[in-house]
């Protein structure tokens, strides 16, 4: 079990960008969805501790995890709890 939570960000819908990015990336590219993938594997393992070239603060307490072009929002919401969004 890692030690910080991961979700994905939903609206008052239930709609989930993120969800739906990443379930795009896994038909056109699956190379993609995987660096997409590693790259939240590694935030669920460190949480906050995670720093560049991995990630880096956007503004505020909005940061962006990097790969290749790959960019994914996220947010800490509780102190174990982190939100992503599609970037």
């Amino acid at each position: 079990m890692n030690p910080y939570e991961v979700m994905e960000y939903e609206d008052e819908t239930g709609y989930s960008q993120i969800r739906e990015w990443l379930a795009e990336l896994q038909r056109s590219s699956p190379r993609e969805r995987a660096k997409a993938s590693r790259l939240i594997q590694k935030l669920e393992q460190l949480g906050t501790n995670l720093r560049m070239p991995h990630c880096k603060q956007i503004k505020g307490p909005i940061w962006e995890l990097r790969k290749d072009g790959v960019r994914i929002y996220y947010w800490q919401q509780a102190k174990y709890t982190t939100k992503v969004e599609e970037g």
